[in-house]
């Protein structure tokens, strides 16, 4: 039997997520406000034995040991709405066959219908059997997600999976967070490393600054930057009357102006009205053998964050554009005129850009 402290853990987060939060309550549950705890009423032993009867398999210690605390789970990072109660976890194969074929097609293998049409491991022992900061996400055994536990809803394109294919001594199932953005899935050895892994996401997310959506850099014809925004020494950037010093991280997304450029923007800034706040963060780590990029969106009214791989302009262009459609109010439709007395076409020279 696990014997970490779960309600221990899972108060101290539930405080975090409250803390997080502040003032922006509305859509919680009245008895989550006023508990302060984002789980449930533990389950029974006759509801886990219930749910293994169902699934024809003993549920993994830790990931039982939890069950008991809090049959289920609110919200874990931005990229997981909830965890399954004992009445809700199934096979992965029960709800997201489709996104399975998907995945499975995607690496090379045609869909399973049984764990009997698995032959050879797709991924050697000594490539598979690594975790931490050395593992390489892309290799992942696609073939055991025929058999993989769904324990959570499917998030922004996430969600949390057990592997009964992979057990330890202690009986603990392997645990994937599996998430489209990435090229594979992040794999734990058990449901608690996976879940004290997903505390620190969590907290990694919530401390990470707000800088403005773009870093403004003055530039001067024939001069340097006053301010290198890849360098170690603060970045001072001006938006509207707000200014603020900051220091940002070494990938952080850099977009230069001729200050000729800005003064015009300052000038107009009291009749322009905030509509929505993004932030963008790139951010990478170095694996055994390569590294890995990702780009963090914050949409800061919404509280929602999307994560795309590497940085792709076109789907971070997209996704903020699709956010302001659906969560700013739209313009009503006018009828109006159009009538055209001369049309000039000018031809301007070619301009690469680059972000």
């Amino acid at each position: 039997m696990s014997s970490f402290d779960w309600e221990r853990f899972l108060k101290r987060w539930s405080q975090e997520i409250m803390e997080s939060i502040g003032n922006d309550q509305n859509h919680l549950p009245p008895e989550v406000v006023e508990s302060g705890w984002f789980g449930y009423p533990g389950a029974t032993e006759e509801q886990i034995a219930q749910a293994e009867a169902r699934l024809g398999t003993a549920l993994p210690p830790s990931y039982r040991a939890f069950l008991q605390v809090t049959n289920g789970w609110r919200q874990t990072t931005p990229f997981i709405n909830r965890l399954w109660s004992t009445e809700e976890i199934d096979w992965f194969s029960v709800r997201h066959q489709n996104w399975l074929d998907v995945l499975l097609a995607k690496s090379g293998y045609p869909s399973q219908t049984s764990a009997d049409a698995i032959t050879l491991p797709s991924i050697p022992d000594e490539e598979y059997f690594v975790y931490g900061d050395e593992q390489d996400c892309s290799k992942i055994r696609a073939e055991y997600l025929q058999t993989a536990l769904e324990i959570s809803q499917r998030g922004e394109a996430a969600i949390y999976l057990l592997n009964p294919q992979i057990v330890t001594e202690t009986g603990e199932w392997e645990a994937w967070f599996l998430g489209d953005w990435l090229p594979g899935a992040d794999r734990y050895r058990s449901f608690q490393d996976m879940m004290q892994a997903e505390y620190e996401s969590f907290l990694e997310l919530r401390e990470t600054p707000a800088p403005p959506a773009l870093s403004v850099v003055t530039e001067k014809s024939g001069n340097p930057p006053t301010n290198n925004p890849l360098s170690e020494s603060p970045v001072t950037t001006s938006l509207g009357t707000e200014t603020s010093t900051e220091t940002p991280s070494k990938n952080a997304l850099e977009i230069n102006f001729k200050e000729d450029d800005i003064y015009p923007i300052l000038a107009t800034s009291d009749e322009w009205e905030k509509i929505a706040s993004f932030t963008i963060e790139v951010q990478s780590r170095q694996r055994a053998e390569h590294s890995e990029q990702r780009t963090v969106i914050h949409h800061l009214e919404a509280g929602i964050v999307a994560i795309c791989p590497n940085l792709d302009p076109k789907t971070v262009q997209q996704w903020i554009s699709d956010q302001l459609k659906a969560t700013t109010p739209q313009p009503p439709e006018e009828s109006a005129g159009l009538e055209i007395t001369e049309l000039r076409v000018i031809r301007s020279p070619q301009i690469e850009t680059e972000w």
